[in-house]
């Protein structure tokens, strides 16, 4: 999400070279984070001048984040990320900033005169004035007020989770996920592509970039904490109450059960499951929290993403993606859930008991073979089309309702039952028999 882009200034000065800061100052309705800064590269940019710095500061002028892009691409925005987003509160001000080296040549930065003379509000963004100052030896907070606008905006990530309305009550939520109160964590020290065993208690620190890895077979999580992404590959995976920050990835892996997972703050899909490497089989997520994406330029974000299995039961868990955002000017936000027709298809898929909200629609789904099986699932408000698209009727839809007025949001199928049987003891006398419709 940004104030301007991805539509850019009109005109490029070209004869104003000292070492000038230019900035854009912002406030948003509701908390969030700042993950970068925007900045439109002027047509004629000759390069030379470099690296160009973008900045965040407070409103008081404390630099809250830094960092630096060489090489930018004359003639358009470029994104120039910072190592960590940085939270805002909501109504606090903060300036987006780029601070450009002293220039002998070339078009110096791009403007459209009278953009701020008023302030701007774009969703949940208001940008009050542009700022400016100059300085020829090192980055600077810009404080003189104008109404020009120089071509800077913010890459901001609003905090999504709970949508327009929390996670009901009976479903998860990160309360009754992840690691049980009391565990102690212990840092994880190895290599960034695990190797098998059972971890128990552990914590992955966050990398500097990638993600952990595992092709390990037998695989066990219990009470762990990733701070960053994780893609495993190895059949007969088991992961119990733990706490994954930056997506899960289950790539061509037979046999897993994720159960009281807490799956959030992926700048792509909170779980994806994928038979690229493999067939994907005989997947099951049962009371789990998926929230709080975090989408980047670009995605295509999902609560879950399902590219080809054989075997998948859902149950009991929430799926949240918060309301609707762009971001750079774009959709990023698909589906809460998401069955893509790829790689063999999918077969024998069953949702039952979860909430389900947010994406374009909360729930896309290709070609589904085999048994196709939604029921007791709650809808909530923020598909921003719609509730469901479906290329193929389920073989049972039972009872799947928008939470906000019990309505249907998939009619009941007629003259079909779901035959998964809970046995019990047949007591003397007892008969059973099993007869056609």
């Amino acid at each position: 999400m940004s104030v301007f882009a991805p539509a850019g200034p009109v005109s490029v000065a070209s004869n104003d070279r000292g070492g000038i800061s230019l900035g854009t100052r912002l406030t948003a309705a509701v908390a969030g984070r700042a993950a970068g800064v925007l900045w439109f590269c002027p047509v004629g940019w000759d390069g030379s001048a470099s690296p160009v710095y973008a900045s965040l500061y407070s409103a008081a002028g404390v630099l809250l984040a830094r960092t630096t892009v060489t090489g930018p691409t004359p003639g358009a925005f470029v994104t120039i990320t910072f190592a960590d987003p940085v939270p805002v509160e909501a109504g606090a001000e903060v300036t987006a900033a780029v601070w450009l080296p002293r220039r002998t040549a070339g078009a110096d930065y791009a403007f459209t005169a009278g953009a701020l003379a008023s302030p701007r509000t774009v969703g949940q963004l208001t940008a009050s004035t542009a700022t400016y100052d100059y300085s020829d030896v090192a980055p600077n907070h810009p404080t003189n007020s104008t109404g020009t606008w120089f071509g800077v905006d913010v890459v901001w990530q609003p905090e999504t989770g709970g949508g327009t309305s929390p996670i009901p009550p009976g479903y998860p939520t990160p309360a009754t996920t992840g690691p049980q109160a009391g565990t102690v964590l212990t840092d994880y020290t190895g290599p960034t592509t695990l190797p098998p065993g059972v971890y128990t208690g552990v914590r992955f620190p966050a990398l500097g970039q990638g993600a952990y890895e595992s092709s390990a077979a037998g695989l066990v999580f219990r009470d762990c904490v990733f701070e960053t992404g994780v893609v495993l590959r190895g059949d007969g995976l088991t992961v119990e109450r733990t706490r994954v920050a930056g997506g899960l990835s289950l790539s061509g892996v037979s046999g897993a059960v994720l159960s009281r997972v807490d799956l959030h703050e992926s700048g792509t899909d909170l779980l994806h499951v994928t038979s690229d490497t493999g067939q994907c089989a005989n997947i099951t997520v049962t009371d789990s929290c998926l929230r709080d994406p975090r989408p980047i330029a670009g995605a295509h974000a999902d609560g879950v993403q399902v590219r080809g299995v054989r075997g998948l039961t859902i149950r009991r868990c929430a799926v949240d993606m918060g309301p609707w955002v762009l971001v750079e000017g774009a959709d990023v936000l698909n589906a809460a859930l998401f069955f893509e027709d790829a790689n063999g298809g999918n077969s024998d898929v069953r949702v039952t008991g979860c909430w389900l909200n947010g994406g374009g629609y909360t729930l896309v789904s290709g070609a589904v073979s085999g048994d196709y099986v939604l029921t007791g699932n709650r809808w909530g408000p923020d598909g921003h089309y719609g509730p469901v698209t479906l290329a193929t009727a389920p073989t049972l839809a039972r009872d799947n309702r928008a939470r906000a007025d019990n309505a249907l949001v998939l009619a009941d199928t007629v003259g079909a039952e779901d035959l998964n049987l809970t046995w019990g003891r047949l007591m003397t006398g007892w008969r059973f028999e099993v007869v056609p419709w």
